[in-house]
C-alpha cells in the first residue's frame, strides 16, 4: 500500500455522508450502510468504519445477521479487504521494502528487504505442493517437498 493509499484510507474527509449521532431514521439506513461498506472496504476495520459511518459496531453485525442484501454486500467489501491484504503481502514478499541503513548515526544507504515468511504463506496459498509440511531427514527438520524450510 502506498503512502497516498494510507492518506486516502485515513482521511476523514472521504465520507460522502456524515451521520449525526442518535437514533437512525429509516431513510438514513441505505446511506449509512453504503458509507460503512465503502470505508470498511478501504480500511478493513469494522470498528473504525462503523465509527466513521456513525453507527455502533453491534449495528453492523445485526445488519449482517438480519439483512441478506447487506450481508452479501459486506462479503464483497471483505473480499476487497482480503485482496488489498494479498496485494500488500505480495509486495512485501516479492518486491520487498526499501529500508535505510545507518552507520555511526548517519544514513549510509538502503537495503531491499523481503519477507521469507510472507513468500511461504503465498506459496502455501497458491501451490498445493507447499500446503503440507512433512517431517523428514536425519535431524527431523521440516521440509516442503524435499526443500528445507530455510530455503523456502
Amino acid at each position: 500500500m502506498s503512502d497516498t493509499d494510507d492518506e486516502a484510507d485515513n482521511s476523514h474527509n472521504s465520507n460522502r455522508f456524515q451521520r449525526k449521532r442518535g437514533p437512525m431514521r429509516e431513510e438514513e439506513k441505505p446511506l449509512v450502510q453504503a458509507n460503512f461498506l465503502r470505508i470498511f472496504a478501504q480500511q478493513g476495520n469494522v470498528l473504525q468504519a462503523a465509527l466513521r459511518a456513525g453507527v455502533d459496531r453491534s449495528t453492523i453485525y445485526k445488519w449482517k445477521d438480519e439483512d441478506e442484501e447487506f450481508a452479501e454486500r459486506y462479503k464483497l467489501a471483505l473480499d476487497d479487504v482480503n485482496d488489498r491484504l494479498r496485494a500488500e503481502m505480495w509486495r512485501r514478499a516479492v518486491k520487498g521494502v526499501r529500508k535505510p541503513v545507518y552507520q555511526g548515526g548517519k544514513l549510509v544507504g538502503h537495503v531491499q528487504e523481503y519477507s521469507d515468511g510472507l513468500i511461504g504463506l503465498l506459496a502455501r496459498a497458491h501451490m498445493p505442493e507447499f500446503r503440507q509440511a512433512a517431517v523428514s531427514g536425519e535431524e527431523g527438520r521440516r521440509e516442503y517437498i524435499g526443500i528445507p524450510v530455510e530455503e523456502v
